[in-house]
């Protein structure tokens, strides 16, 4: 039940008398704890004016404070002295060599480095300080930022210590992010708790688990439970165990999923029908997927712009992608072996304008690349390794004829051109047949022919004789 509580304040930040008082409303719970308190010059005909005192901090269960539309001039709200207080005892416990909290010394926390306060509550709600090197110990004091949805700790080296029981107790989280950052030990249980994630970020740890007891794979049983999530990261890590669907039935929402590089089993059928639009599929290395990738990865209804099914052993077919929104799609160190990739490629190579990463390599691909398709214009390393695969960007083929013709498949151009001889070859047998038959036709005749023969003699001694006489002269 919500009750009325009476707040006077003075137009000028002080008492003066009762006529110049505007009597303000503030909504309280049964328990006298006020936490809304409007304050808009909208509501009322007089402007506010003077100090914001500090004694708002002690409004502890404040959720929503209006001070819109007044005439503070250049007063601040200062953040709350509590979460100040708090941030100082996290601060202390860490090692920051290269001072990047060094900010952390004003009155004013909510302009601290990594610090973002709500503008209206002024309640600490972002703690950012990823990518700083941080060393040392999290201590309790986060507790105490009641209204922190955004946590990010990624990138530093907390020592190889276990993820800190305080940080999955925070049930108003939304953002969490642990990424490379040296936890270590069994991912705990109580991470299902934090059932208002967006995003959970665990990667390049050294996380595993303990046992099969509280788990149904490697992810923790109640991660289930975190029907919210958009982003889920767990990948560079120790984790082991079995994953099958019932993991995800509840994840509508999810738009990136890497679990990349661990010791996973999925158990998901092939026909499955997930209940989210993956946009990120992240199932590199370890993942153990089946014999054959599921057909939820490529169909025709799929999101999916980013593929990365590196080293798992796949085999199959590349299947035809030509519906589909895909821009990186990496399925290197498999077992695709089916030749009818080169078959479908034409709808495959041309149509997929968005795509442009593409790595094949180090499989069983046979057949020669296609020219006139998109797959022929990827460099020689998307489709290295494939020992049946020849043509441009890789050797020629020995046999052109297993190029598929992209004009008349009835005719092979290149098999047709073969059984001719090349244009410079054509010129020089002119050449040769042309001298033989010059040189000899005139020496020839003046062999065989007598008066040829005195006439081309006259013809040489009046020559040498008119060169004799232009000497002489000169």
């Amino acid at each position: 039940m919500v009750s009325s509580t009476r707040v006077v304040f003075s137009r000028r930040g002080k008492a003066t008398n009762a006529a110049n008082a505007m009597v303000l409303s503030a909504a309280t719970p049964r328990a006298g704890h006020v936490t809304t308190l409007h304050l808009n010059n909208a509501d009322y005909d007089v402007a506010l004016q003077g100090e914001v005192r500090s004694s708002l901090n002690e409004l502890h269960h404040l959720n929503y404070l209006d001070l819109s539309g007044n005439d503070f001039g250049d007063a601040k709200v200062s953040c709350m002295e509590r979460e100040r207080e708090a941030l100082l005892s996290f601060k202390n416990g860490l090692i920051d060599d290269h001072g990047h909290l060094s900010s952390w010394q004003s009155d004013e926390c909510c302009e601290w480095y990594g610090v973002e306060c709500n503008n209206t509550t002024r309640h600490v709600i972002t703690l950012r300080v990823n990518g700083v090197k941080l060393r040392g110990k999290i201590g309790s004091s986060l507790l105490e930022l009641h209204h922190l949805d955004y946590l990010d700790l990624s990138r530093n080296d907390f020592g190889g210590i276990p993820i800190p029981e305080l940080i999955v107790s925070m049930k108003q989280l939304q953002h969490l992010y642990l990424g490379s950052s040296n936890f270590s030990g069994i991912v705990p249980i109580q991470i299902g708790n934090l059932t208002n994630l967006r995003s959970l970020d665990l990667s390049y740890n050294s996380l595993k688990t303990e046992n099969l007891d509280w788990l149904l794979s490697s992810i923790p049983i109640r991660v289930g439970q975190l029907s919210k999530l958009q982003l889920l990261d767990l990948s560079h890590n120790s984790l082991e165990g079995l994953v099958s669907e019932s993991h995800f039935v509840k994840h509508d929402k999810l738009n990136t999923l890497d679990l990349s590089f661990n010791s996973l089993i999925f158990d998901i059928p092939l026909d499955w029908s997930p209940p989210f639009q993956l946009k990120t599929l992240c199932l590199a290395s370890g993942a153990n997927i089946a014999d054959e990738a599921p057909e939820w990865f490529w169909n025709s209804s799929s999101l999916i712009q980013n593929l990365y099914l590196y080293d798992n052993q796949i085999r199959g077919t590349v299947p035809n992608l030509s519906s589909t929104s895909i821009e990186f799609m990496d399925l290197s160190v498999n077992q695709f072996s089916e030749p009818t990739l080169w078959q479908n490629t034409y709808k495959f190579g041309r149509n997929i304008h968005s795509l442009g990463v593409l790595d094949l390599s180090n499989n069983n691909l046979l057949g020669k690349i296609p020219t006139s398709t998109q797959l022929h214009s990827f460099d020689a390393s998307s489709y290295a390794g494939n020992d049946g695969l020849c043509g441009d960007p890789l050797p020629k083929c020995l046999d052109d004829r297993l190029r598929p013709s992209t004009i008349n498949p009835g005719v092979n151009m290149n098999e047709r051109d073969s059984n001719n001889f090349s244009f410079m070859e054509e010129v020089g047998i002119s050449m040769g047949f042309g001298f033989i038959f010059g040189f000899w036709g005139v020496v020839g005749s003046i062999i065989l022919k007598k008066s040829w023969r005195i006439a081309f003699f006259n013809l040489f001694d009046d020559c040498c004789v008119c060169i004799q006489m232009e000497t002489k002269l000169k």
